[in-house]
């Protein structure tokens, strides 16, 4: 082999293993991006508008567990302090849902508030450990709401 071809192949080599780095660069970024949940107690704020009236930073709480891989359940509380705020019982509801790559899916909230209750749904994301936004539509004795609940571990 003449050295013109060796200088090529060098070129080459040295190219393949730059690109290389970089992928895994790129995915060790992609790794440190997806954040996790734990179970423990949340506390956050409710906002949510329906056509007559708007709930703005409504303080909320929930005990959340992780029951299986990626699915979660708890008990929710319209309350900062993980009481019920209506003689609701032991919490004003149950929460489920689903995690999957920073991925908040399938969130369902079946409010139990007396001469109130309702169903909201939603799906959200992961902004940070321990911490999610979720966007919820849903209806219940103050009518159709629109809005998102944001949870942070205390």
């Amino acid at each position: 082999m003449n050295a013109y071809k060796i200088l090529i192949l060098i070129g080459l080599l040295l190219g393949y293993n730059s690109c290389k780095k970089t992928n895994s660069k790129n995915e060790a970024n992609v790794i440190a991006n997806k954040y996790v949940l734990t179970s423990g107690n949340y506390t956050g704020l409710w906002s949510s508008k329906t056509t007559n009236r708007s709930f703005t930073d409504l303080p909320v709480s929930t005990i959340i567990k992780e029951v299986a891989p990626g699915q979660y359940t708890g008990s929710f509380f319209i309350s900062n302090n993980f009481t019920s705020c209506c003689n609701s019982g032991d919490n004003d509801g149950v929460i489920s849902f689903n995690i999957k790559e920073n991925i908040l899916r399938d969130f369902k909230y079946n409010d139990i508030i007396p001469n109130c209750n309702g169903l909201f749904i939603g799906d959200g994301k992961l902004p940070e450990d321990n911490s999610i936004i979720i966007n919820i539509t849903g209806t219940d004795c103050d009518g159709d709401h629109t809005g998102t609940i944001t949870l942070s571990k205390k």
